[in-house]
Protein backbone atom coordinates (compact mmCIF):
# COMPACT_ATOMS: atom_id res chain seq x y z
CA UNK A 1 0.00 0.00 0.00
CA UNK A 2 2.86 2.60 0.96
CA UNK A 3 4.64 1.73 -2.22
CA UNK A 4 1.36 1.98 -4.59
CA UNK A 5 0.49 5.89 -2.42
CA UNK A 6 3.89 7.16 -3.53
CA UNK A 7 3.93 5.95 -6.89
CA UNK A 8 0.86 7.26 -7.44
CA UNK A 9 2.00 10.77 -5.96
CA UNK A 10 4.79 10.30 -7.85
CA UNK A 11 2.89 9.80 -11.08
CA UNK A 12 0.61 12.78 -10.12
CA UNK A 13 3.80 14.89 -10.48
CA UNK A 14 4.96 13.25 -13.54
CA UNK A 15 1.94 14.37 -15.12
CA UNK A 16 1.47 17.56 -13.62
CA UNK A 17 5.19 19.00 -14.70
CA UNK A 18 4.27 17.85 -18.36
CA UNK A 19 1.90 21.08 -18.55
CA UNK A 20 3.90 24.09 -18.17
CA UNK A 21 1.75 26.46 -19.06
CA UNK A 22 0.77 29.15 -15.84
CA UNK A 23 -2.10 28.12 -15.65
CA UNK A 24 -1.21 24.63 -14.09
CA UNK A 25 1.52 25.79 -11.45
CA UNK A 26 -0.93 25.41 -8.50
CA UNK A 27 -1.38 21.65 -10.20
CA UNK A 28 1.93 21.20 -10.18
CA UNK A 29 2.23 22.76 -6.43
CA UNK A 30 -0.52 20.73 -5.58
CA UNK A 31 1.26 17.22 -6.86
CA UNK A 32 4.33 18.17 -5.46
CA UNK A 33 2.64 18.85 -1.93
CA UNK A 34 0.95 15.32 -2.01
CA UNK A 35 3.95 13.44 -2.81
CA UNK A 36 5.93 15.14 0.12
CA UNK A 37 2.29 13.79 2.21
CA UNK A 38 2.96 10.62 0.77
CA UNK A 39 6.86 11.00 1.72
CA UNK A 40 6.76 12.00 4.79
CA UNK A 41 3.86 9.89 6.75
CA UNK A 42 5.76 7.11 5.89
CA UNK A 43 8.88 9.11 7.73
CA UNK A 44 10.95 9.42 4.37
CA UNK A 45 12.24 12.93 5.51
CA UNK A 46 15.14 13.43 3.22
CA UNK A 47 12.54 12.31 0.27
CA UNK A 48 9.55 14.78 1.61
CA UNK A 49 11.91 17.98 2.26
CA UNK A 50 12.32 18.80 -1.05
CA UNK A 51 8.85 18.14 -2.17
CA UNK A 52 7.61 21.20 0.04
CA UNK A 53 10.51 22.96 -0.86
CA UNK A 54 9.16 22.87 -4.44
CA UNK A 55 5.65 22.86 -3.51
CA UNK A 56 6.23 26.08 -1.70
CA UNK A 57 8.29 27.45 -4.50
CA UNK A 58 5.55 26.65 -6.87
CA UNK A 59 2.59 27.92 -4.25
CA UNK A 60 3.99 31.01 -2.38
CA UNK A 61 0.93 31.70 -0.84
CA UNK A 62 0.85 28.36 0.78
CA UNK A 63 3.11 28.68 3.71
CA UNK A 64 2.32 25.38 5.70
CA UNK A 65 4.51 23.87 2.48
CA UNK A 66 7.16 25.77 4.26
CA UNK A 67 6.89 24.94 7.31
CA UNK A 68 6.02 21.14 6.38
CA UNK A 69 9.50 21.40 4.85
CA UNK A 70 10.82 22.80 8.17
CA UNK A 71 9.08 19.45 10.38
CA UNK A 72 11.07 17.36 7.97
CA UNK A 73 14.24 18.83 8.10
CA UNK A 74 13.87 18.66 12.30
CA UNK A 75 13.08 15.30 11.79
CA UNK A 76 16.42 14.86 9.92
CA UNK A 77 18.56 16.30 12.52
CA UNK A 78 19.36 19.38 10.40
CA UNK A 79 18.13 21.95 13.05
CA UNK A 80 19.88 25.03 11.98
CA UNK A 81 18.51 24.33 7.97
CA UNK A 82 14.91 23.90 10.22
CA UNK A 83 15.29 27.03 12.24
CA UNK A 84 15.59 29.34 9.21
CA UNK A 85 12.66 27.93 7.46
CA UNK A 86 10.49 27.99 10.99
CA UNK A 87 11.58 31.75 10.80
CA UNK A 88 10.06 32.06 7.37
CA UNK A 89 7.66 29.58 8.22
CA UNK A 90 6.54 32.31 11.83
CA UNK A 91 6.71 35.14 9.73
CA UNK A 92 4.27 34.14 7.68
CA UNK A 93 2.06 31.81 9.76
CA UNK A 94 2.02 34.32 12.81
CA UNK A 95 -1.71 33.04 14.48
CA UNK A 96 -1.00 29.26 14.22
CA UNK A 97 0.27 28.00 17.84
CA UNK A 98 1.92 25.03 16.45
CA UNK A 99 4.36 26.62 14.01
CA UNK A 100 5.29 29.34 16.80
CA UNK A 101 5.93 26.41 18.97
CA UNK A 102 8.14 24.21 16.75
CA UNK A 103 10.12 27.54 15.96
CA UNK A 104 10.34 28.37 19.77
CA UNK A 105 11.21 24.60 20.18
CA UNK A 106 13.92 24.30 17.52
CA UNK A 107 15.44 27.60 18.79
CA UNK A 108 15.78 26.94 22.35
CA UNK A 109 17.17 23.45 21.12
CA UNK A 110 19.66 25.53 19.35
CA UNK A 111 20.59 27.84 22.93
CA UNK A 112 18.48 30.69 21.08
CA UNK A 113 16.78 31.19 24.30
CA UNK A 114 15.44 34.85 23.54
CA UNK A 115 14.23 34.07 20.36
CA UNK A 116 12.41 30.75 21.57
CA UNK A 117 10.56 33.17 24.56
CA UNK A 118 9.40 35.13 21.69
CA UNK A 119 8.34 32.51 19.37
CA UNK A 120 6.32 30.91 22.36
CA UNK A 121 4.96 34.12 23.28
CA UNK A 122 3.61 34.36 19.97
CA UNK A 123 2.06 30.45 20.20
CA UNK A 124 -0.30 31.75 23.22
CA UNK A 125 -0.83 34.96 21.96
CA UNK A 126 -2.48 33.27 18.87
CA UNK A 127 -4.85 31.56 21.25
CA UNK A 128 -7.14 33.69 20.68
CA UNK A 129 -7.19 33.48 17.31
CA UNK A 130 -8.94 30.32 18.12
CA UNK A 131 -11.99 32.13 19.75
CA UNK A 132 -9.59 31.43 23.20
CA UNK A 133 -11.08 28.78 24.18
CA UNK A 134 -8.59 26.78 22.99
CA UNK A 135 -5.56 26.64 24.95
CA UNK A 136 -2.31 24.09 24.85
CA UNK A 137 -0.33 23.48 27.90
CA UNK A 138 2.77 22.56 25.59
CA UNK A 139 3.14 26.57 24.84
CA UNK A 140 3.41 27.37 29.09
CA UNK A 141 5.66 24.27 28.87
CA UNK A 142 7.68 25.85 26.38
CA UNK A 143 8.04 29.53 27.62
CA UNK A 144 8.11 27.61 31.00
CA UNK A 145 11.65 26.03 29.82
CA UNK A 146 12.32 29.35 28.04
CA UNK A 147 11.62 31.34 31.48
CA UNK A 148 13.90 28.55 33.60
CA UNK A 149 17.07 29.06 31.23
CA UNK A 150 16.65 33.44 32.39
CA UNK A 151 16.15 31.98 35.88
CA UNK A 152 12.81 33.72 35.78
CA UNK A 153 11.48 30.97 38.39
CA UNK A 154 8.29 32.56 39.66
CA UNK A 155 6.98 33.00 35.62
CA UNK A 156 8.35 29.83 35.24
CA UNK A 157 6.21 28.60 38.15
CA UNK A 158 3.10 30.34 36.95
CA UNK A 159 3.57 28.92 33.56
CA UNK A 160 3.70 25.28 34.27
CA UNK A 161 0.80 25.74 36.86
CA UNK A 162 -1.09 27.04 34.36
CA UNK A 163 -0.31 24.07 31.80
CA UNK A 164 -1.08 21.86 34.72
CA UNK A 165 -4.72 23.18 34.62
CA UNK A 166 -5.19 23.03 31.47
CA UNK A 167 -3.96 19.02 30.71
CA UNK A 168 -3.92 17.36 34.61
Amino acid sequence: EVVATIERAAAAVEAANQDASEGAVALRGQAWSQLGIAYEANTMWSLAEPCYAQAFALLPDKPEWLYRQGVCLHAAGELDKALEVFRSASDQLTNTAVVQARHGDTALTLGLVDEAGKAWERAIASEAQLGGEIRFAESRVGLAQVRVEQERWEEAQILLREALELNP
